[in-house]
């Protein structure tokens, strides 16, 4: 044993790691005597290491190259800023996946500050984590290597496969950016416009056109499930709600075309205080040919990338973010999010310009970097006052939501923001607390999408009553991750004799993979069946799907099994009643134990009757008959 040498191990495949004093696991492995997962280290140290990573990205817009910062190179005018519109300030880990492994990068330089070490061996071939932790060794002194895996086809094939990725991520960008282009020219030619009016109960409301309950909608009614019961207050008080939705591809509407129709439609049988637009009809030719112009020019000023990479350190530390990161860099400079972003501000300033004042707006909030030229027009054309509200779960590691607290206010003065932030319960009350965020910002709102599950769980409970007590059934909902759900079928399938009943498994809704699993302890049933849940008791799901709250909060044991123990997106991420198992050891451990149902903490705000939501539109202005 070598007690100069730390070994980190990223693949998985033979290696000999006896000359070394200490090991970390990259991706798998459990913690020990001389042996850490960097997975586990995280979750452990979850508030510093997220802190420290925002704090490097709420920075970053200050740091100077080329006589200007950040910020003024990316500034298009008027008050709008690629910056805050970037992935790279966005911070969402769906967009930007390389997001966690800087955060282990951080926990990596955390582990390796405790020891007394003179060379790092890394076994990986993974070439974006090859250079980061090399350039980490190089910063701090000390030697480098890496061992490569000795299986040489494996290597080939890893080749092939590095190359393959390349030639497709070219093609798929330049596909992007074609998609871009071509929507845009067709909903130009497609679009239709429509009056907003304005009065003193006006409310502005930006949605998607999508959730659409199309049984209500065959009976002449618009009615969005993003927004549930809140319409019929609308309805009744008579308001006079602006909807503008934004158009994406979905199943049940499949062009801009029919996606006009329908609008046209809707706003045949709807009142004359209703009225629902499209977004993109805003977009004209002329602002097509401005935003041209403005990215050429923006590619001539922009600075070299050379400059940049070496702003990508975060403060006080020696990690390289740069290999994780360039690619968003890049793609939001100069690529198709930069081109999508200067078309959003074009039909955002074209809309917010051209409309009535509006008293007040709501918008789903996701954070995402369009919302911020949203923001900015709706100021820039002295509209009234803006909340943002949020639509589904909020998860620890989601770092698009903790980009602001009381301390960073006057530094981050210049972003966009709502007004007010409408939370949808406790769950996500902790979370903002825990980041710092000013209180003041914050409004409670029922949960409107959730509103169905506190039926489902009083259903739960009568069913149980009366029909399984004491019986185990096990469920598996699916994520849209085919890796990660095959994986729960097998262990499930393994350890088949451990089940008393066939288990029940329903695939994500945008699944269309084929599953292998043994079919004497497993039963797939179709996702109509979905209140097949309220006849279990025990719920089997991966990592970062959002259906574990939906079992949590209608009172079902939740097991989450992820075989790289990475749980970072578990929505339920810090509840103390779930369960995780990354093994079949563990996984069997989990299935044997008690299965007591959890009473859970509350998650979400679920009064049908709505008084927080009441007490917000009173707060508006809006004098309801509830």
């Amino acid at each position: 044993m070598n007690m100069d040498v730390v070994s980190i191990v990223d693949d998985v495949h033979d290696c000999n790691i006896s000359n070394s004093y200490y090991t970390v696991y990259w991706n798998s492995g459990k913690s020990g005597k001389n042996k850490v997962s960097i997975n586990e280290y995280v979750q452990g140290n979850s508030i510093s290491i997220r802190g420290k990573y925002v704090a490097f990205i709420n920075q970053f817009h200050e740091s100077s190259v080329s006589g200007r910062t950040i910020l003024e190179h990316l500034d298009v005018g008027e008050g709008y800023n690629l910056w805050w519109m970037s992935t790279l300030f966005e911070k969402s880990p769906f967009k930007t996946p390389g997001i966690y492994n800087c955060q282990k990068l951080l926990a990596l330089e955390l582990i390796l500050s405790k020891l007394s070490f003179e060379c790092v061996c890394l076994y990986s071939s993974d070439k974006l984590l090859i250079e980061s932790i090399e350039m980490l060794c190089e910063t701090l002194g000390v030697s480098f290597n890496c061992i490569q895996s000795i299986d040489r086809s494996r290597d080939k094939g890893k080749y092939y496969k590095w190359i393959s990725d390349k030639a497709l991520e070219l093609l798929n960008s330049t596909t992007r950016t074609s998609k871009i282009l071509f929507s845009i020219l067709a909903q130009v030619s497609f679009s239709s416009r429509h009056e907003t009016t304005s009065n003193d109960s006006s409310l502005f409301v930006l949605s998607y056109l999508l959730n659409i309950d199309l049984i209500k909608l065959n009976e002449g009614r618009f009615y969005s499930n993003y927004w549930g019961r809140i319409q019929d207050i609308f309805d009744k008080n008579n308001l006079n709600v602006n909807w503008v939705h934004t158009y994406l591809k979905s199943n049940t509407i499949n062009s801009f075309k029919e996606a006009t129709c329908l609008v046209k439609e809707i706003n045949r049988y709807s009142s004359l205080d209703v009225q629902h637009s499209i977004l993109q009809s805003n977009l004209s030719f002329g602002g097509i040919i401005k935003c041209f112009v403005i990215y050429i020019k923006l590619r001539l000023r922009i600075p070299d990338s050379n400059k940049i990479k070496k702003l990508f350190y975060a403060s006080n530390s020696n990690v390289w973010f740069w290999p994780y990161l360039k690619k968003d860099w890049n793609n939001s400079v100069y690529g198709s999010t930069a081109i999508f972003n200067l078309l959003m501000i074009s039909t955002f300033d074209s809309l917010l310009s051209k409309i009535p004042h509006q008293k007040n707006g709501l918008y789903l909030i996701e954070n995402q970097g369009w919302e911020r030229a949203f923001i900015h027009a709706w100021r820039r054309y002295n509209h009234g006052c803006l909340v943002g509200v949020h639509h589904t779960v909020l998860r620890f590691w989601d770092t698009r939501f903790f980009d602001v607290s009381v301390d960073t206010e006057l530094a981050m003065k210049l972003l966009p923001q709502a007004d007010l932030i409408a939370i949808t319960g406790p769950h996500m009350r902790k979370l903002y607390d825990g980041s710092g965020y000013n209180h003041e910002k914050l409004v409670e709102v029922e949960a409107l999408r959730y509103l169905h599950l506190s039926n489902l769980k009083s259903k739960r409970k009568s069913v149980r009553r009366k029909d399984i007590k004491n019986k185990n059934r096990f469920l598996i909902l699916g994520s849209g991750n085919y890796e990660e759900t095959q994986n729960i079928l097998n262990v499930v399938s393994k350890n088949k004799l451990l089940f008393d009943n066939l288990v029940s498994f329903i695939r994500h809704p945008v699944s269309v993979d084929r599953y292998y699993f043994d079919k004497d302890a497993i039963n797939e049933v179709s996702r109509d069946n979905f209140d097949i849940a309220i006849n279990c008791n025990v719920a089997i799901l991966p990592s970062a799907t959002a259906a574990s709250v939906d079992m949590y909060v209608i009172g079902l044991k939740v097991i989450i099994y992820d075989e790289n123990y990475d749980f970072h997106l578990c929505p339920l991420f810090g509840i103390n009643s779930i369960y995780y198992a990354s093994t079949s050891e563990e996984f069997s451990v989990l299935v044997q134990s008690d299965h007591t149902e959890n009473s859970g903490e509350r998650f979400f705000w679920d009064d049908l009757s709505l008084p927080r939501w009441n007490r917000l539109l009173n707060k508006l202005g809006y004098d309801l008959v509830l």
